[in-house]
């Protein structure tokens, strides 16, 4: 007879789906917003979504960065779109923010996975990856084409003279 698990008997696990993984949004994470991700996603337990804390300083410390990072982190899972402030914390009554993760839901909503409509702002002084990899001499034709004078003739020496001097 085989052994059978009991549902729910086993650990518990941060799932990391695959639409979320492949999102440009998820990419773009730097290492510390991936801890503190993962950190505050596996405080979730099926029904406390919207309830979930991790003050900076509990970050800091038990994922091993300062506290400026720890916010740092927080502010771009927030931009991103991967976690929402449900109610901000207080210095003096010494309670941390609460926070919504957006894959899971949230009440008797659907997950809102405001993730999903992140896209890398462009900006003027970034070169496209076409431009980045052109070469030096495709380049060059560019600046001749662009500038007539520098376009090289078919005999740059000008038409051919004749030595007898008729």
């Amino acid at each position: 007879m085989s052994k059978r698990r009991k549902k729910g008997s086993g650990t518990q696990f941060v799932a990391i789906f695959y639409p979320m993984a492949k999102s440009d949004a998820w990419r773009s994470l730097s290492g510390q917003a991936v801890k503190v991700f993962i950190e505050l996603h596996s405080r979730y337990n099926g029904g406390n979504n919207g309830d979930l804390s991790l003050s900076l300083d509990e970050a800091a410390r038990m994922l091993r960065m300062g506290k400026s990072t720890a916010q740092r982190a927080f502010r771009e899972l927030e931009e991103k779109g991967f976690i929402v402030v449900n109610k901000r914390g207080t210095w003096y009554g010494r309670r941390a923010t609460t926070y919504r993760v957006t894959c899971k839901p949230h009440g008797p909503s659907n997950p809102t996975n405001e993730w999903k409509y992140w896209s890398r702002p462009i900006s003027a002084d970034r070169r496209t990856t076409d431009q980045k990899n052109r070469s030096s001499v495709l380049k060059w034709v560019d600046d001749c084409l662009d500038e007539p004078a520098l376009v090289p003739t078919k005999n740059p020496m000008g038409p051919p003279q004749n030595p007898s001097g008729s």
